[in-house]
């Protein structure tokens, strides 16, 4: 059976469903790339969410303990002048126990700001980090549903499919 021929707009001769090497190549590409990010998005996302949670929560956890430590490093300070420094001890006699002595008396000020009770060190508290992007947790959440997941699965494999028939050549003879 002789091939068809058709004149293109070119004013060529081309054979019917002959196509080039370049565009099977990107016939099979494109839609392959597309399915496997598809299939990497719904593989990996759920797996990163969970790891960008436990990176946030450990580096919480971490300041948290790092405010401590200083709490602690201060509150020994306070501990080790209170023999030595008898301010101090006036001061947290009067202020925890309500003693004055006797030939003083306790007087208000109006100060704007009024300063911390003695006896409670004042640390300055490190920055909390931003939780992981709100965007990733929603979509990881979602990704879970089985529904979802098992239709964007589907939705891959039509894509691979569909890859690998743009890229199979049209005829047998064709090979």
């Amino acid at each position: 059976m002789a091939a068809r021929r058709r004149i293109t707009h070119r004013g060529r001769f081309a054979r019917r469903g002959s196509v080039s090497p370049a565009r099977r190549i990107l016939g099979f590409a494109i839609p392959a790339g597309v399915a496997m990010a598809i299939v990497a998005v719904v593989v990996l996302t759920p797996p990163y969410a969970r790891l960008a949670e436990a990176r946030w929560r450990r580096t919480c956890l971490s300041v948290s303990a790092t405010d401590g430590e200083a709490l602690i490093a201060a509150q020994q300070r306070l501990i080790d002048a209170i023999p030595t420094d008898e301010v101090l001890t006036m001061r947290l006699a009067h202020d925890r126990l309500g003693l004055v002595p006797v030939n003083e008396r306790a007087v208000a000020t109006a100060a704007e700001t009024p300063a911390p009770p003695p006896g409670i060190p004042s640390i300055q508290r490190h920055p909390r980090p931003d939780p992981p992007p709100l965007w990733v947790l929603r979509a990881a959440r979602r990704l879970q549903r089985p529904p979802l997941r098992r239709g964007l699965m589907l939705l891959a494999g039509g894509m691979l499919v569909m890859a690998m028939l743009l890229s199979s050549p049209a005829h047998p003879s064709d090979k």
